[in-house]
């Protein structure tokens, strides 16, 4: 709203002069709401692109129960977790899926973290249950639950 000199407002009448006061401290109140807005929307912005770049990131991967076929070095290996990554940003459900599958003798594997950026993983090992012949040479190794664990050329001795 354009702002009227002294003079012009000693012309204008008390109804006007009112009005146009009025309208003034309108102005006045909005821009003081949309700098407010303006404010609260950048800090809100700056603390996402901190949380997302700087904030919650993981210091440390542990694994607390490693199981008795693979090694802690393995499984983290598997998991493609590693320091400094973006706790945010990271999928932990298919890290979790990474170490299931490339590691065969793995029957289920946990992720849990903390906001101190701590994570820690926890698998549960399966072992040779079953073994199933194609007729054709191969032999597939698996567990109770019918995961593939390896494949064989003949039978073993035991």
């Amino acid at each position: 709203m354009k702002q009227l000199s002294d003079e012009q407002l000693e012309k204008l009448s008390p109804e006007s002069r009112a009005k146009y006061e009025n309208d003034l401290r309108k102005v006045s109140r909005n821009r003081k709401i949309l700098v407010g807005l303006s404010g609260a929307v950048l800090a809100v912005l700056i603390l996402v692109v901190l949380s997302l770049t700087v904030l919650f990131n993981i210091t440390s991967i542990k694994v607390t129960q490693a199981g008795k076929t693979y090694t802690a070095d393995q499984i983290i290996m598997a998991s493609g977790l590693d320091v400094g990554d973006n706790m945010i940003r990271t999928n932990f459900d298919s890290a979790a899926d990474r170490i299931e599958t490339s590691l065969p003798y793995i029957l289920e594997a946990k992720i849990t973290k903390k906001l101190s950026g701590e994570v820690k993983i926890s698998v549960t090992d399966t072992s040779e249950a079953f073994i199933v012949d194609f007729g054709k040479g191969d032999l597939l190794v698996t567990d109770k639950n019918g995961k593939a664990l390896k494949t064989l050329k003949e039978y073993p001795e035991d």
